[in-house]
């Protein structure tokens, strides 16, 4: 991450507006893409503002490295901008915002980001142990989400039988 600004910038941001605004932001969701994502947001239509967009050339101009995921993420006293190489580097962005948002002060800052790997990912043997229910294996995607990683593989022994493979089961005990 490259990091700009220090905890007393968030206090003297909040000294100066407070009791200019309630407490909310204004989306502008450039591409409308993310509106799904922001319900962790109290929002106010004259609330700080939180831009959002995302665009291959724009983002090369703004010096976001060139790489699918990569993001930038502004939180200064006008409000929060998040702008993404690609639509996954906004969401990457959103879910650093997310994050940030679990503790009581958010400092004004830059972050930089970009995945260093391709693929990052969750290996999860569901034939151990209790099984996984789907709300269960949907909340792990959204945790996986929120963590940035992109890639589920569920291990999957002959514990569960598929009709396409009955006779190879009855065969050999295994698919």
């Amino acid at each position: 991450y490259h990091y700009e600004g220090r905890t007393d910038d968030a206090e003297k941001f909040i000294a100066e507006n407070h009791g200019k605004h309630r407490f909310g932001f204004q989306i502008k969701d450039r591409k409308k893409a993310f509106s799904d994502d922001l319900g962790f947001l109290p929002l106010e239509e004259e609330g700080y503002v939180l831009d959002i967009d995302y665009g291959a050339k724009k983002a090369v101009k703004r010096g976001i490295r060139n790489i699918s995921g990569a993001y930038e993420l502004t939180i200064g006293k006008k409000g929060i901008s998040i702008y993404g190489y690609d639509e996954k580097g906004a969401f990457y962005g959103i879910q650093t915002l997310r994050q940030l948002f679990t503790h009581s002060q958010i400092p004004c800052l830059h972050i930089e980001d970009a995945p260093d790997f391709p693929h990052r990912g969750f290996y999860h043997d569901i034939t151990r142990g209790r099984i996984s229910t789907l709300p269960t294996l949907l909340r792990l995607v959204e945790d996986m989400a929120y963590y940035k990683l992109n890639s589920l593989q569920l291990y999957v022994e002959h514990v569960f039988p598929f009709r396409e493979t009955a006779e190879l089961v009855k065969k050999t005990g295994c698919i």
